[in-house]
């Protein structure tokens, strides 16, 4: 039920002492998908940043298949 970081970006972080400030768990996107389609207010990100997103996880994918860097392309704005 803890969490251990380092980073050698991110001061004082620790392998020693877990990290105390974590955010609140957000809703699952699903979740929030539903709430919308329901009327609900919701922040939801748009189209452009979502494909981004996606553009950023298939580099990850490729760099991890291939033991090798990624460029991550981004994609054109609609």
């Amino acid at each position: 039920g803890r969490l251990y970081f380092q980073s050698s970006k991110v001061s004082g972080s620790s392998m020693r002492r877990p990290v105390a400030d974590l955010r609140a768990q957000q809703p699952h996107p699903f979740e929030l998908f539903l709430d919308a389609v329901t009327g609900k207010t919701v922040k939801l990100i748009g189209a452009d940043e979502a494909a981004y997103r996606c553009a950023v996880m298939d580099a990850l994918y490729q760099a991890a298949k291939g033991s090798k860097w990624a460029d991550v392309q981004q994609p054109p704005a609609q």
